[in-house]
């Protein structure tokens, strides 16, 4: 269905003081684009860390994951929260050290089976998805992107509603 939409607008200044009629303009329905990564993306972790280091940012974990990474350090969660976590705007973040790379971070991630899901869901992130310039954009940071197996469309939907099962 096409929409018409037609205005009346006052004269202008210089006009007699009829309103004059505009043309109507025809709207076209919007009709959503298939993402780009529709067919699958290709991504595997090389634990590199270039993601896990460099500039300072949030890894934010929630109670769920705060509970996994203590019973993965076996370590109390009032402990974990102590030692690894800051109150940051929007919730809680695993601490980084002074040169912005993570608290777990050391030649590896040293938790990576207990990860949080900002880990698990890289580099499907929303800011990374959002147009293919983006996305090589990331890949000239990430040597993991366009290798390993493919992700579905549908996978990667699942990881930005947070409804995804074990990770990536």
């Amino acid at each position: 269905m096409i929409a018409l939409d037609s205005v009346l607008l006052r004269p202008r200044a210089n006009e007699s003081r009829r309103f004059r009629f505009v043309r109507p303009r025809v709207r076209e329905p919007f009709i959503p684009m298939a993402p780009f990564y529709q067919n699958g993306l290709k991504f595997q972790c090389t634990r590199c860390g270039k993601c896990c280091t460099g500039e300072p940012g949030y890894v934010y974990v929630g109670s769920a994951e705060s509970e996994r990474l203590a019973s993965h350090l076996e370590i109390s969660v009032a402990g974990f929260y102590l030692k690894y976590v800051r109150k940051v705007p929007g919730g809680f973040s695993l601490l980084e050290r002074r040169d912005g790379s993570c608290i777990f971070f050391d030649e590896g991630c040293l938790v990576y089976g207990s990860r949080p899901r900002q880990c698990r869901t890289y580099p499907f992130w929303e800011e990374n998805l959002g147009s293919p310039e983006r996305w090589e954009l990331e890949a000239r940071q990430c040597e993991g992107i366009a290798s390993g197996p493919l992700h579905s469309g549908n996978r990667i939907e699942e990881m930005l509603a947070g409804t995804e099962g074990t990770g990536v």
